[in-house]
């Protein structure tokens, strides 16, 4: 980050002085004194209200000093009192570390006050430098008025309060405004390899043309398959959302209040914790969810949806769609109500394959829409830690129930249910 700085300072001294009186007809000369100094050195100024804590990220660079001090005598205390004079001007080109985000692997960078912002340009690009250092927003609230529309080519459209982090942990920040763009996400809009992100809270209204997430876009290991795997955990705990999260238009892909969308078959995403009260909705036939939009190998767990879901297709509390590979589900609940196609529609999951272990819905009384596939060969289990009944709209190859009895079911297409 570049940074000009000009100080320009007038300094006005008045010294008691032992010289004889003179009288009035004697010369007073105007100047005692005079010099000017220049200056030529290096600066080491400080960082603005984003200023890392380390000693190495503050603004350093060349400058130039001119200073210019002069004495003269006064009318008071019968000429015994000198005016002392003195003009500096600095001028300085200092750059910081944060222009290279590389720099902070290893350092913390906490945000000290609440700050608005307008025409944001998001921190770390999907398609150049990447935030990959620790983040504490240390409780306070960054309002986004909006994005800037000249970003450059190398954000790839990804935009958030972070555009892309690699490897980093973002942690007790609270973004409100509104975040709009292809790849969109109130906290963080792409993760590469792996990231920590937790005690984070989205209040803003988060608009994307593809992926949409309260706190984060979509995670995937590199830049080359949006398929790649997750070179390590990617992790989102005990984060909130309670803005409207929505796709818009045909290219639009999936819409999560905590997480948009995810290709990775890794088993490194993780989803702890988290809670959604904003309304989700997808356009088209793509899918929206409660806390993930779509996904493949993943884990939710302890997670809640007090939000409305939308989508002309697959709407779920906790999860929209899930397919390819399978996911876990663990100890999640739903109070929100589903807009959907048939047996596209559940409190937990509008189609989902994997597991669901001790999770309940009260909103939409279906739990799961579509339940298994039969493109798989593997066993999908729902299981309760006590005997109880649930709705199903459909099940679809080898199913597994442990302390389930099942009270409705439209459709089944599989190979047996034990």
């Amino acid at each position: 980050m570049k940074a000009i700085t000009c100080l320009i300072g007038l300094f006005l001294l008045f010294l008691a002085s032992s010289a004889k009186a003179q009288s009035d007809g004697d010369e007073i000369p105007w100047s005692i004194n005079s010099g000017t100094m220049v200056g030529i050195g290096s600066y080491n100024l400080m960082d603005t209200y984003l200023s890392p804590s380390m000693e190495d990220k503050k603004y350093t660079g060349p400058g130039l000093r001119v200073m210019n001090e002069r004495m003269k005598r006064v009318r008071l205390a019968n000429y015994r009192v000198s005016r002392q004079q003195t003009i500096s001007v600095d001028l300085a080109s200092t750059d910081n570390a944060a222009s290279t985000a590389t720099d902070f692997a290893g350092k913390t960078i906490e945000l000290m006050t609440d700050i608005t912002v307008s025409d944001w340009t998001p921190i770390g690009q999907k398609g150049g430098t990447k935030f990959n250092g620790n983040f504490d927003g240390n409780g306070k609230t960054v309002t986004i008025n909006g994005i800037a529309n000249n970003l450059d080519t190398a954000f790839e459209g990804c935009v958030g309060f972070f555009g892309a982090v690699e490897n980093a942990t973002v942690k007790n920040l609270t973004v409100e405004g509104n975040v709009s763009g292809k790849n969109a996400a109130g906290i963080v809009a792409r993760v590469f390899s792996g990231a920590t992100i937790e005690n984070c809270v989205n209040k803003a209204n988060v608009t994307a043309t593809s992926k949409a997430g309260g706190i984060v876009s979509y995670a995937q290991g590199d830049n080359s398959n949006q398929y790649g795997a997750l070179s390590s955990d990617c992790t989102i705990k005990n984060c909130k959302n309670s803005g409207e999260v929505k796709t818009t238009g045909d290219a639009a892909t999936a819409a999560g209040g905590i997480y948009g969308w995810s290709g990775d078959e890794s088993g490194n995403l993780k989803i702890i914790g988290c809670e959604n009260s904003g309304a989700v909705t997808a356009t088209g036939e793509k899918a929206a969810g409660g806390i993930v939009g779509q996904c493949r190998v993943i884990t939710v767990e302890n997670c809640t949806n007090n939000g409305n879901i939308s989508s002309s297709k697959n709407a779920g509390g906790i999860i929209g769609a899930n397919d390819t590979a399978a996911a876990t589900i663990i100890g999640c609940h739903n109070t929100g109500t589903m807009t959907g196609a048939k047996n596209k529609i559940g409190g937990i999951a509008g189609a989902v394959i994997g597991t669901i272990k001790n999770c309940t819905t009260t909103g939409t009384d279906v739990l799961v829409g579509t339940f298994g596939t039969t493109g798989l060969a593997n066993t999908n289990t729902i299981e309760l830690s006590e005997s109880a009944s649930i709705k199903v709209s459909a099940f679809e190859g080898n199913i597994s129930l442990k302390n389930v009895t099942i009270d409705s079911l439209t459709d089944y297409i599989g190979t047996g249910v034990t």
